[in-house]
């Protein structure tokens, strides 16, 4: 699926080859006892959630505390992705809210190079084709931790940095709809289905016909806006 204005082969590479840092931090020594009401912010795992952030529970540390973490200071657009436990795979973007503020070991900070726009890899990691990479490192197939390494390793594929731009414009509002659908439909089961097929189904799409998996592809995906269904397949031509 491209749209009509970018031509030309996707390029393979690797978050290692494309990002200048992969690493996490640390918790505080004291743990919770050395939060505070404010401060820097604090970002633990449940803070990531699924291509969004999660800050209705924040933490917070004092500068001193930060100033002993300083190699882990979030910049804006940086990736965060979950490596532990049940949350594994979770990933998404720093914003101003969080910028200047530091990490937990359970999460680590991907800082990408000029031609990997982050919000393109954050939507990879949430794809299919990232997921499975994250779960074929996982023992027995269970989710338990990431470490640098397996994440450096893993295998992406790029078009330019404006067609990524684009797709990622995309899908970030494709997001935004469903969340305004999420507050407006009473049929929870209805909006279920919309946001699996959008919301997971489309990134798939994105990803598996660029790194060329042979995906059968229905050119009559759905994506809402407002409340009228129009067929992604009328806005950008699919190539099989």
């Amino acid at each position: 699926m491209r749209f009509p204005e970018f031509t030309g082969e996707w390029k393979k590479s690797t978050i290692g080859s494309l990002s200048t840092k992969v690493g996490s931090g640390v918790t505080p020594r004291g743990g919770e006892t050395v939060y505070k009401s404010e401060g820097h912010s604090f970002v633990r795992s449940q803070n990531v959630g699924w291509g969004h952030l999660q800050l209705d529970d924040i933490a917070f540390i004092d500068k001193e505390t930060h100033l002993r973490q300083k190699n882990t200071e979030l910049q804006l657009d940086d990736v965060l992705l979950n490596i532990t436990g049940a949350s594994i795979g979770r990933s998404a973007l720093v914003n101003k809210q969080i910028a200047g503020g530091n990490v937990n070991q359970h999460v680590c900070i991907i800082r990408t190079k000029d031609n990997l726009v982050p919000a393109f890899l954050c939507n990879f990691l949430l794809s299919n084709h990232g997921q499975k990479q994250i779960d074929s490192f996982q023992a027995g197939g269970n989710r338990q931790g990431l470490n640098f390494e397996q994440i450096r390793s893993i295998k992406i594929t790029i078009p330019s940095t404006k067609e990524q731009t684009k797709i990622a414009t995309l899908l970030h509002l494709i997001d935004e709809r469903i969340a305004t659908q999420n507050k407006t439909i009473g049929d929870m089961f209805v909006f279920k289905n919309i946001s699996h097929l959008i919301a997971h189904d489309l990134r798939t799409v994105y990803f598996s016909i660029n790194i060329g998996v042979g995906m059968s592809v229905n050119p009559r995906i759905n994506a809402i806006v407002g409340y009228k269904l129009v067929q992604i397949g009328s806005k950008c031509t699919i190539q099989h």
